[in-house]
């Protein structure tokens, strides 16, 4: 059971950076902005659960669902919720 604290560090982690970035809407896309200076694009996909980023992690992890993904998908969920 070890694997359960560590992937809640990580999801801790991946949400504080998330909380951290700007999101704005452009072209049908959500430009989002991190702490580091860089623009990220999310594109959201038409079945409403996931979506793509161009950063590293995202080309890694590509149609990440809303429980997984980078922080930069993570902020444009927390965006779209209202949050």
């Amino acid at each position: 059971m070890p694997a359960i604290p560590e992937r809640r560090i990580m999801l801790s982690r991946i949400d504080q950076k998330a909380r951290l970035c700007m999101v704005k809407e452009q072209d049908g896309a959500y430009m989002v902005s991190s702490p580091s200076g860089h623009t990220y694009r999310v594109i959201t996909h038409d079945d409403g659960a996931t979506a793509t980023c161009d950063c590293v992690w995202g080309q890694y992890h590509p149609m990440a669902s809303t429980e997984s993904g980078c922080a930069h998908m993570r902020a444009v969920w927390s965006y779209l919720r209202g949050a």
